[in-house]
């Protein structure tokens, strides 16, 4: 092993306990809760998240946040506030999870895909990123037809009306990999715009 292989295998490991914390963190914010499409427990899909956000590059505050993004939505009713996020994540990872999280009073106003489009043509960067990762991350686990033809409106929408195209070429990875996963051809979409 040469000395770069060495310095990559020590970056990576240090990466991975840099999370561990926060891994652990979303574990037992979602222990009891599971996957109804699958019956897996529910904290398989932040971990999956982070490693397909990791796979593409994503900055550290994204894989922090991607571990706790679902933290809010679900599992409010163990205790799980903004508030409580927050104090124990930090600011930034708080920030982007309350910006990834859905807020069921505008959800149920403008309808589920409503809502998405608005959200994926709005959002930062760093969003952008966690909600790729989500999409891909679901469109693995046998998701419903109207779910998948949702989420497939949904990234079509992104493509064709966001306000401003990701220029970072991981990203933008990320997004044609969605693409492949819900059978969309990005360019044809891209090139609508």
């Amino acid at each position: 092993m040469n000395l770069l292989q060495q310095c990559y295998r020590i970056r990576l490991r240090e990466k991975y306990e840099d999370n561990q914390d926060i891994r652990d963190y979303a574990i037992d914010a979602h222990r009891g809760h599971v996957r109804r499409s699958t019956g897996e427990p529910y904290s398989n899909h932040p971990l999956s998240v982070e490693k397909i956000l990791d796979a593409y590059g994503a900055p550290d505050l994204v894989l922090k946040a991607a571990l706790a993004h679902d933290i809010l939505e679900d599992e409010e009713e163990k205790g799980y506030t903004e508030e409580k996020i927050r104090e124990d994540l930090g600011d930034d990872v708080a920030d982007l999870v309350v910006e990834v999280s859905n807020i069921p009073l505008e959800v149920k106003k403008m309808g589920k895909k409503g809502y998405m489009n608005q959200k994926l043509c709005n959002c930062s960067e760093n969003a952008l990123w966690i909600k790729m990762g989500d999409i891909i991350s679901n469109s693995t686990t046998d998701p419903k037809p109207e779910q998948k033809e949702r989420m497939r409106d949904n990234v079509i929408f992104l493509i064709r009306y966001r306000n401003e195209f990701p220029e970072n070429e991981n990203l933008v990875d990320l997004i044609k990999t969605a693409c492949n996963f819900l059978n969309i051809d990005f360019d044809d979409e891209y090139d609508y715009r």
